[in-house]
C-alpha cells in the first residue's frame, strides 16, 4: 500500500516541476532570443510512478535554424574582415528572425501543457485521497 502512496508522490513532484516549467516559459515569453523548454517524464524505476528525466528547450525547426546558422557564420565572417557595418546589419537581421522565432512560442501553445500538467498532478492528488481514505479506514476498523 506504501507502493502507491510513494509512486503518487513521486508524481506530484515530477507534475510540479513541470508547471514551473511552463509558468517560467510564460514569464519569458516576451523576452528577447528566448526558447521555452519542456520536462520530459519517464518511469520511476526506484519508487515506482513518474521523475522528470530532463528539461529540454524547444528547438527551433525548420527554415529558422539553417537562417540563424548562417547568419551567425556570415556574421562572424564580416566581422574577422573589419566591415563593421556589414556586420551590424547581420546582426539586426538575425535579432529580427529571433524575435520571428519568438512569436512562434505562442501563449496557447503554453496554456495547453499548462492544463495538461494541472490534470495530470490532480489525478495524482486523487490517488494521495484515496490512500488517506483507505488508511483512515484501516484505522478505524483496527480500533
Amino acid at each position: 500500500m506504501a507502493l502507491i502512496l510513494s509512486s503518487a508522490v513521486s508524481a506530484l513532484d515530477s507534475f510540479g516541476v513541470g508547471m514551473r516549467v511552463v509558468t517560467h516559459n510564460v514569464a519569458n515569453i516576451s523576452t528577447e532570443g528566448f526558447r521555452s523548454s519542456r520536462a520530459r517524464y519517464g518511469d520511476n524505476p526506484d519508487y515506482g510512478g513518474v521523475r522528470v528525466e530532463e528539461i529540454r528547450r524547444i528547438p527551433i525547426v525548420g527554415r529558422q535554424d539553417t537562417e540563424m546558422a548562417r547568419m551567425r557564420i556570415s556574421a562572424r565572417d564580416a566581422v574577422e574582415a573589419a566591415a563593421e557595418a556589414a556586420a551590424q546589419n547581420r546582426l539586426e537581421e538575425y535579432r529580427a528572425i529571433e524575435a520571428k522565432a519568438a512569436d512562434d512560442m505562442q501563449i496557447e501553445r503554453e496554456l495547453t501543457e499548462a492544463i495538461i500538467t494541472e490534470r495530470a498532478y490532480e489525478a495524482n492528488l486523487a490517488m494521495v485521497r484515496v490512500y488517506d481514505d483507505m488508511l483512515g479506514t484501516l484505522i478505524d476498523i483496527a480500533v
